[in-house]
C-alpha cells in the first residue's frame, strides 16, 4: 500500500518515543534549577530538529507544520525563544544554532525568552554562551529585559552568571528603573538586594522612584523607599517625586512619599512646590498639614491653619507661589 506523505508523518509522529517536558517553569527554590539542569541535558540529546518536525509536537497537522516550518528554519532560534518552546531552544543549539541571532531591532533570544518569562528557554540560551552584556538598538540588555519583566528567576540566573545591575541603556537607566517604571515591586527588592543603586540617575535626573511615581506604581514606590531611595531626591529641572504625585492628585503616594520624609518646600525649575502643583485645595492642605517645611514658610501656616472656606485663605492657596514671590521681594 502506497502512503501518502502525510500519513508517512503521522505514523512516524506515532512511532517517536515521547521526549520529557521542560516547559514546566521552575519554583523559586534551589531543588527546581537542579531538577531542570539535569533534565536539559537530556532533552538536549534526544531532540533533533527532524524528529521535531515529525512528531509535530502534538499540534494540529496545519499548525503544527506551520509551527515547525517556521521554528526549524536554519538557526531561527529567535522564533522558538519568543514562543517559549524550551525543546525546540534545545534542539536547534544541538544543532549549531545561533544563540546570540538578532532581530531587526537588535533583541537577542535571550532578551525575548526574558521579557516573555520563559524561564527555562533562558536557562538553555545562557548555558549555551548567550552573551549578557550585549545591547539591542534602545541600549537594553537581558538583563533589562528581566526587570521590565519582573521574572525574579530570569533575573537571580542573570545576574548569578555575570550579568551587571548597573548595566545603563541610552537614556542611561538601568534595570531598577525599568522594574519601577513597570512597577515590578518584588523585582525592584531583588535588584536592590543584588547591589542595584535606588539613586541612579537617568539622562533627565530620574531616579527609579521618579519614574515608578510618574507611573503610579505604588508597591514599587513603596519598594524603593523601603529599600532607602531619597524622597527629597530632585530631577534636572528640580522636581521631586512629590511634585508628581501632588499634581497626578494620587493620595496613596502622596501620603507615602510625606511618611518617608518629602518635603513639601522644594521649588521646581518654576519655582512650585509640591503644593502649588496640587490640584486642589483639600490636597494642598493636607500636604501642609502633613508635610515638612521650615516654620518661615508663614503662607503654609496660615493655609494649614485657616478656614479653607474663607475667601483669602483659598485666596492664598490658590495663589501660593505669586505670594511667596511679592513677599520675598521685599526681604
Amino acid at each position: 500500500m502506497l502512503l501518502t506523505p502525510w500519513r508517512r508523518r503521522k505514523d512516524l509522529a506515532r512511532s517517536e518515543a515521547p521526549s520529557p517536558d521542560i516547559s514546566r517553569q521552575p519554583s523559586s527554590g534551589s531543588g527546581s534549577w537542579t531538577a531542570l539542569s539535569e533534565s536539559v541535558p537530556h532533552a538536549a540529546s534526544q531532540s533533533t530538529v527532524a524528529s521535531r518536525m515529525a512528531a509535530g509536537r502534538g499540534r494540529g497537522r496545519r499548525e503544527g507544520d506551520r509551527h515547525m516550518h517556521v521554528c526549524a528554519r536554519p538557526g531561527n532560534v529567535l522564533e522558538a525563544a519568543k514562543r517559549g518552546e524550551a525543546e525546540w531552544v534545545a534542539a536547534l543549539i544541538e544543532a549549531g544554532a545561533d544563540t546570540n541571532q538578532l532581530d531587526n531591532s537588535g533583541w537577542t533570544p535571550l532578551m525575548w525568552a526574558c521579557v516573555r518569562r520563559h524561564i527555562n528557554v533562558g536557562f538553555l540560551l545562557i548555558r549555551a554562551g548567550a552573551h549578557l552584556a550585549h545591547r539591542a538598538d534602545s541600549g537594553w540588555t537581558a538583563l533589562h529585559t528581566a526587570a521590565y519583566s519582573g521574572s525574579l528567576e530570569l533575573i537571580r540566573l542573570l545576574v548569578t552568571s555575570g550579568a551587571s545591575v548597573h548595566a545603563t541603556e541610552k537614556r542611561r537607566r538601568t534595570p531598577l528603573h525599568l522594574a519601577a517604571s513597570s512597577g515590578q515591586g518584588n523585582a525592584v527588592r531583588q535588584l536592590v538586594r543584588f547591589g542595584a543603586r535606588p539613586h541612579a540617575r537617568d539622562d533627565n535626573g530620574w531616579t527609579p522612584l521618579h519614574l515608578a511615581v510618574h507611573r503610579q506604581r505604588v508597591d514599587a514606590a513603596t519598594a524603593l523607599l523601603d529599600s532607602g531611595a531619597d524622597a527629597n531626591a530632585v530631577t534636572n529641572h528640580q522636581l521631586t517625586a512629590l511634585h508628581t504625585a501632588a499634581s497626578l492628585e494620587n493620595d496613596e503616594l502622596v501620603d507615602l512619599l510625606l511618611a518617608h520624609g518629602a518635603r513639601i518646600d522644594v521649588n521646581n525649575a518654576d519655582l512650585k512646590t509640591p503644593v502649588d502643583t496640587a490640584g486642589n485645595l483639600t490636597l494642598r492642605r493636607r500636604l501642609i498639614t502633613a508635610g515638612r517645611y521650615q516654620r518661615r514658610e508663614v503662607l503654609f501656616w496660615v493655609m494649614a491653619k485657616g478656614d479653607p472656606s474663607h475667601p483669602l485663605v483659598a485666596f492664598m492657596a490658590d495663589n501660593a507661589q505669586w505670594l511667596r514671590q511679592r513677599v520675598a521681594a521685599f526681604l
